[in-house]
């Protein structure tokens, strides 16, 4: 009775047989999703292949399949935009600050992969978010246009 009901379809095949199998692509949204939930963490290549329960080798090719990039790649490109988030904010804390809290310590290159990420330098979203200051020595009602 078990062998007809595992060979012919039914109501029950899927009980039986389990659900398929995730795919490749599957796993690998998965731990882009892992990524964006906790890019704080140290992520290094194991411990994402560890979350798609995939080999390293395997994750790298998906990855790039996938994606388009490298693992590190996209958990760089996540940091970087969460740099750009707190610098865009106008409370931010100083560059340098900023770029090691999320383990940018390189600041020559994490300025150069910022800017090709973001099209500018980091200074430059800094310095957009602030405020421009009232000029000193300004008559009241005759500001600078």
């Amino acid at each position: 009775m078990t062998e007809l009901l595992m060979t012919v379809p039914s109501q029950l095949s899927t009980g039986l047989l389990g659900a398929p199998a995730p795919t490749l692509r599957s796993k690998i949204l998965e731990v882009m999703d892992y990524v964006d939930k906790h890019p704080g963490q140290e992520l290094s290549t194991a411990d994402l292949a560890a979350v798609a329960g995939i080999s390293e080798r395997t994750l790298q090719a998906g990855f790039q399949d996938v994606v388009g990039m490298s693992p590190r790649a996209y958990v760089r490109g996540v940091r970087l935009d969460r740099v750009h988030l707190e610098l865009s904010s106008t409370d931010t804390g100083s560059i340098t600050d900023i770029a090691a809290g999320w383990g940018f310590f390189h600041l020559a290159r994490f300025a150069q992969q910022y800017r090709a990420r973001c099209g500018v330098l980091p200074s430059d979203t800094a310095r957009a978010a602030r405020p421009m200051p009232e000029p000193v020595g300004t008559p009241p009602g005759r500001e600078l246009t």
